[in-house]
């Protein structure tokens, strides 16, 4: 058997969780193993390999499954997705909708929710690094002008409708119900944090190009007083600005 012959029966054993023989029993490795037997030597490492890959992604919902039941989800993932990615960190981008779309999510919501949250903590960790506004340039501009804010590409605003933050901080009692949640990395790190309604309101506004006025104004619930001088500082302090347009009046 040439190398042309052999590729298809190496990609059919590497891939499946259940192998067929080739066809020729006459076939063999160097060391003396029939192929299929050869074969199985790269298909554990493969799916090894990208389990672990998704473990360390999805460590909360596997916490959550119990290492047995995870490990199987990933193997049917595998399966039914190949890796066609450059780079191994980018893997599990399709898991959490794959996961959304598994019998499991009838009955536990909360998983699928949980591994689109682990996915962007995930994926913000290797975003491009960008150099935000310093805190105190983009407070005296977010007070005296009005204008158009872009935020850096490590960012994200997150609703969950089932208290995610507190599951993937192993929280004892955690809060299970809709929150926003602001996910951002700041100096190398990625940080989580709560949002008020009005925040998520006005980030969203923002993050839609919407001149700082406007979002602001879209959004009624200021209910306290400095309200919104608090807002704009905490949003300043996070350094997720990198760069802002000021309008003409």
């Amino acid at each position: 058997m040439n190398l042309n012959e052999a590729q298809s029966p190496f990609s059919s054993h590497l891939i499946n969780i259940q192998t067929k023989p080739v066809a020729s029993d006459s076939s063999r490795a160097e060391e003396g193993l029939i192929l299929p037997q050869a074969f199985e030597i790269y298909h554990h490492a493969y799916f090894t390999r990208l389990t672990s890959s998704l473990n360390a992604t999805f460590n909360s919902v596997q916490r959550l499954m119990g290492a047995e039941a995870f490990r199987e989800l990933c193997h049917e993932y595998i399966a039914s997705r190949p890796s066609t990615d450059y780079m191994l960190t980018d893997y599990g981008q399709n898991f959490p909708d794959f996961l959304s779309h598994s019998p499991l999510n009838l009955e536990r919501p909360l998983l699928a929710e949980l591994a689109r949250f682990e996915w962007q903590v995930q994926r913000l960790a290797h975003a491009p690094a960008q150099e935000p506004i310093a805190a105190n340039d983009a407070l005296k501009a977010l007070q005296t002008e009005d204008c158009q804010v872009r935020f850096i590409e490590a960012m994200v605003v997150f609703h969950s409708n089932h208290g995610v933050y507190d599951v993937w901080r192993d929280t004892l009692d955690p809060q299970i119900k809709p929150e926003n949640l602001l996910i951002f990395r700041r100096r190398g790190r990625v940080q989580v944090e709560r949002l008020t309604p009005a925040e998520g309101h006005l980030l969203k506004g923002l993050q839609e190009g919407k001149p700082l006025s406007h979002a602001l104004n879209a959004t009624s619930d200021w209910s306290r007083p400095g309200e919104i001088q608090s807002v704009l500082s905490r949003l300043a302090d996070r350094e997720i600005i990198e760069d802002l347009l000021i309008l003409e009046t």
